[in-house]
């Protein structure tokens, strides 16, 4: 049969190949098939953990060219299999429709005078992350640290204590977070959302340890206590909503809110 010999899925392999339905009569030929097969797809990891990612194939007639056959997408009978599952994804809407390639070139092949035109079926599926959960296991310690230079600036300005000894732990444990979210990647080389809240959070540790020694500087040279309190709560405060609204920023924009 026509299927059989002449499916072609782009960046895949049909594993196996069942014949469902097969009806011909005079020019209308009906076939309905089950096809298992393997279709390779890299992922974009600019936006991991959230993200939504789109899953497409395309599917051709590996013989025969638009001047022979074309594939017409069948949209009203087409959608998703209520029993899909990804793991940590949720399918949001799918899309079938069809379009004509036209090689590059002749592949110096002396029968053809102009480049083959080549029909393709396109079946796209959109994933969405179902959860925070992961997100929030990759930037949980993050988190933490940057609470606890808060914590530790806040002390510091109104309980006129120095902590900075207790700071450098917290910058340890910014860094160690980066590489924990970077090793999760597939790709080191794409900087993403991990990197950036991961920069953020360090600037934010930087910010603070900066505002703490500072504050410790004006009471040990100026003496003035007051001012030293003012100017450490207005860094708090600034630091504080400047932690908030970055890093619920980034990933609010990230996520594809449904």
């Amino acid at each position: 049969s026509f299927l059989e010999n002449n499916l072609h899925i782009r960046n895949g392999t049909i594993n196996h190949m069942e014949v469902l339905e097969d009806y011909h009569d005079g020019a209308l030929h009906y076939q309905s098939m089950r096809i298992d097969a393997t279709i390779s797809k890299n992922f974009d990891a600019a936006c991991f953990p959230l993200g939504t990612q789109v899953l497409s194939f395309y599917i051709s007639p590996e013989n025969y060219t638009s001047d022979t056959v074309i594939l017409v997408p069948d949209t009203e009978n087409s959608g998703i299999n209520s029993n899909l599952s990804a793991s940590g994804y949720s399918p949001i809407r799918s899309n079938i429709s069809s379009t004509l390639l036209r090689h590059l070139n002749t592949m110096g092949n002396p029968l053809l005078n102009e480049p083959e035109e080549i029909s393709h079926l396109i079946v796209a599926l959109e994933l969405n992350r179902n959860s925070w959960g992961l997100f929030f296991q990759c930037f949980i310690a993050l988190f933490g640290t940057v609470g606890w230079i808060l914590i530790t600036l806040y002390i510091c300005a109104n309980h006129r204590i120095d902590p900075l000894l207790t700071l450098p732990p917290a910058l340890f444990g910014a860094v160690s977070n980066l590489i924990v979210g970077t090793n999760l990647l597939p790709d080191m080389a794409q900087f993403g959302l991990v990197e950036y809240m991961n920069f953020y959070g360090i600037l934010m540790i930087l910010a603070g340890t900066l505002s703490i020694i500072q504050v410790n500087r004006i009471r040990d040279y100026t003496q003035d206590h007051d001012y030293a309190d003012s100017y450490g709560r207005v860094m708090f405060f600034t630091l504080l909503i400047l932690s908030i609204a970055g890093m619920l920023m980034m990933p609010a924009v990230t996520y594809r809110w449904r």
